[in-house]
Order: structure tokens, then C-alpha cells, then sequence
């Protein structure tokens, strides 16, 4: 532990969490280190880290006083460094920010300058700019969908029902956002693996207002290596929609909306992402297997009752999460056969519709009428009635609608057939001949 005196005039505590970070955490730190607005700390605690990383944070602390930083003896997860760095924070704002990402130079100063300005707002967060390993901008226009409404205050209601309904960061990652200390209430949730800053933004919400800045002052990186990709292959935020519904359903009174909905929207969400990364390679079976032996390791090597309870709990999450998958499969496919039956019923009903005309034409015809004398067809066609629509043909039968319709178009069939190889309409067949040839002169 380095113990230090805080900063003379300092207003900004920057956090920053790190492990394992050597490749990105230089670029990061001198994007800190020159930003305009001056007065702030940076506070970083590494997670025990086997690369060069601590090597790269004493080296950049012993160049600026401002640099404060902390060793874990033992890894202890993201959320969890992150809130031990947010704790060791002194100042009137608290500046998230992470070892893969970069701030414009003015970045602090325009959080600053909102928090000032608007006493209301209790968290800010800045555009981002999504940029792969060697910095270049990814266009990621599709994946942030639905984004709420810029350079204006906005209450935890919105922030909630556009976050959750389905689950979309439209707020921004840790790197983008700042907020007043005295909101910062217990961190991040350590029960969700991957959407808890979600949770954390929508709950800093509710000490005030949210506001987005339209300034694109953050860089969020993505590669391979970054918790979010480790994420995506673990399945994280899968879990996160049982853990949000068993553990967090203030969100969804926040935003006046049901847990079935919740369910619906974000996991039909989901298995069209998964589509999406295994379309792109980012996503397979190995790669889901692989995270499954890790955890298996992990709960080998787990020493503590707590360790044991947390994994046995991730089990039971995915657990709960099969089942409702199973159960939505189940409605969907119910879905897709009601859909299916209701478009034969509709092609019966065209069906009926033609051979009702066809079968009325032929028995008004003048040609029929005519040879009524031939024939005693009252017996054969005018002893029943012919049901006035499928639907009462349907009600006089015990069996679903779509099979009744099928045996009174057989009907129909059956009975125009009768009609047309009858005695009668054979002898009347030269003046239906006759009467054609003069209406078509």
C-alpha cells in the first residue's frame, strides 16, 4: 500500500482499477495525466497482476504526485477493485476509468463544467468512441440501439425502462461517466457479472438526474483480451437477466414494468446477439465449453465458504436460466403453430368462399331450374341446409376449426361433382352451349 496526503485544490478522483493491463495501461495513463482541467487524483488499485503492470504504475507514480496507488494481495474481480478504488476516493466527484480505454483531453473539464453547472444532475456521462487495438474507430452504430436523449437532464424512469427493456448500456461504460461522492452509495452490485454498471448507473440516477454529454471525449477499446469479450463467452449476461429479476426488481417498479416482459424482451435479445457473435467468430461451442472448465477450476481451487456460495449460486443462476429459456422456447413454438394454423384457416375460408359461388351459380343456373322436372334433387341437395359460414359448420362439430372447414370443402367438392355428372346438367349441356356462343357475339 502506498499511503499519501491528498492533493492541494484537487475536485476530481480519477479510479482505476488494473490487471494484467501492460499492453493498453501507458496509453491510458498519459491520457489522464494531460487533460486540461488539472485538479484531481489519480487513485489505482491492481489486482494482483503477473505482467509488467505494476511495474508500469510505480514507474508513472514516481513522475507525478498526483498518481496514488494500491496492491491486492489476491485477485478480487472488477466490481469489486472498482469499489475499492471509488472507497479510497477523497474528492467532491469520482471519475471511473479503465486500463484499455482513453479520455480526450478535455474530458474532465467538461464533466466538471455539467456537475457545476446543473446542481439537479447526480451523474454525468460522455459519447464514447468504440476503438479496436491499435486505436482505429470500430463502427458500432448497430450495437447501441435506442439511445437516450442527449444534453439533457434525465430522470432514473427513462434511464431504467431504456437500459432494461431489452438490456442496452445506452449510458456508457465505467469510462464515460463521472459522479458526485456523496451519491456513490455501496459501488458496484458484485451479483452481476457483467451488466453491473448498468445497475449502478440507473441506481445513481435516482439521487438525482442522468445527463449525456454529446462531446465524443471517451475511447472504449475492444479486443479480444478485455473482460467484455471473456464475458461474452461465459455467457455473463444471460446470467444477468436471472440476477437482475431475482435480486433487483426496484428497477422494474422504477420503470413501471413486469418481470415477464423483462424476461421476453432480453432473452429473445440474447439469442439474437449469440447469432450475431457466432456469426462474427467471436462466439462457438469450444469457446463456451472453455469458460465452463474455468469455472469447474474455480470451484476446485474456491477456499472460502463465501467463494463456494457465490459459484454455487452461478450454477443456480444458469440453472434458473435454462429453464425459463426452455419455457419461452416452448411459448414460442406455440406461437409459430397458432400463426400457422390461423393462415389455413384463412386459406380455407378463400377456399369456401369460391366453391359456395361456384355451387350456388350451378343451382341458379337457368339451365338447371329448367330441368327440374328430370330430376328430384330436392332429395339429393335441399334436404339440409348447407351451413351458412365455416364457423357454423365448425360450432356443429366437435373437432378445431381448420379440420371442420377442410370436411365441408370436401363437401362443397362433393357436391358441385354431383351436380356437374348428374343426368340433368348433361342433357342441358347444348343450350348452355348455345346460350354461351350468343353472349359471346
Amino acid at each position: 500500500m502506498r499511503y499519501w496526503t491528498s492533493v492541494l485544490a484537487s475536485r476530481v478522483s480519477v479510479c482505476l482499477p488494473t490487471y494484467n493491463g501492460e499492453r493498453f495501461l501507458a496509453a491510458a495513463l498519459d491520457s489522464v495525466l494531460e487533460q486540461s482541467f488539472r485538479d484531481f487524483e489519480l487513485i489505482i488499485v491492481d489486482d494482483a497482476s503477473t505482467d509488467g503492470t505494476t511495474h508500469i504504475i510505480e514507474t508513472y507514480a514516481a513522475k507525478d504526485s498526483r498518481i496514488k496507488y494500491h496492491f491486492n494481495k489476491t485477485s478480487t474481480g472488477l466490481f469489486t477493485n472498482y469499489n475499492a478504488c471509488m472507497n479510497l476516493a477523497e474528492n467532491e466527484y469520482v471519475k471511473p476509468f479503465a486500463q484499455d480505454d482513453l479520455l480526450h483531453k478535455d474530458a474532465l473539464a467538461e464533466c466538471v463544467r455539467i456537475l457545476d453547472e446543473r446542481p439537479e444532475v447526480s451523474i454525468v456521462s460522455l459519447q464514447r468512441i468504440v476503438i479496436d487495438e491499435c486505436g482505429n474507430a470500430i463502427d458500432v452504430s448497430a450495437d447501441y440501439r435506442d439511445r437516450l436523449p442527449m444534453d439533457l437532464p434525465l430522470t432514473a424512469h427513462e434511464v431504467a425502462a431504456q437500459c432494461l427493456f431489452p438490456i442496452n448500456n445506452c449510458v456508457g461504460e465505467p469510462s464515460t461517466v463521472m459522479f458526485r461522492r456523496r451519491d456513490q452509495g455501496k459501488g458496484f452490485s458484485l451479483d452481476l457479472m457483467q451488466v453491473g454498471d448498468i445497475e449502478y448507473w440507473v441506481r445513481l440516477s435516482t439521487a438525482g438526474h442522468l445527463y449525456l454529454s454529446s462531446k465524443p471525449y471517451c475511447y472504449f477499446r475492444r479486443h479480444d483480451a478485455s473482460t467484455t469479450s471473456s464475458n461474452v463467452n461465459s455467457m455473463a449476461s444471460a446470467a444477468d437477466v436471472i440476477t437482475i429479476a431475482r435480486k433487483h426488481q426496484w428497477m422494474f417498479e422504477l420503470c413501471s414494468r413486469k418481470e415477464e416482459e423483462f424476461f421476453e424482451r432480453n432473452l429473445a435479445d440474447l439469442s439474437l446477439q449469440a447469432v450475431h457473435s457466432i456469426e462474427k467468430g467471436l462466439l462457438d461451442q469450444y469457446r463456451v465449453r472453455l469458460a465452463g472448465e474455468q469455472q469447474k477450476e474455480a470451484m476446485v481451487q474456491a477456499e472460502t465458504k463465501e467463494d463456494i456460495e457465490t459459484l454455487y449460486d452461478q450454477l443456480e443462476t444458469f440453472r434458473e436460466l435454462a429453464f425459463h429459456c426452455l419455457r419461452l422456447m416452448s411459448h414460442a413454438t406455440g406461437h409459430k403453430e397458432a400463426i400457422k394454423q390461423t393462415e389455413v384457416r384463412h386459406t380455407n375460408c378463400r377456399k369456401i368462399d369460391k366453391l359456395e359461388n361456384e355451387l350456388r351459380t350451378l343451382l341458379g343456373s337457368h339451365s338447371w331450374r329448367m330441368t327440374k322436372p328430370l330430376r328430384d334433387f330436392k332429395k339429393m341437395v335441399y334436404g339440409q341446409a348447407i351451413p351458412a359460414s365455416d364457423e357454423e359448420f365448425a360450432e356443429a362439430s366437435g373437432v378445431d376449426a381448420a379440420h371442420q372447414q377442410e370436411l365441408y370443402i370436401y363437401h362443397l367438392r362433393g357436391m358441385i361433382s354431383k351436380v356437374k355428372t348428374s343426368q340433368s346438367w348433361k342433357v342441358t349441356e347444348p343450350l348452355r352451349f348455345r346460350v354461351s356462343r350468343r353472349r359471346s357475339k
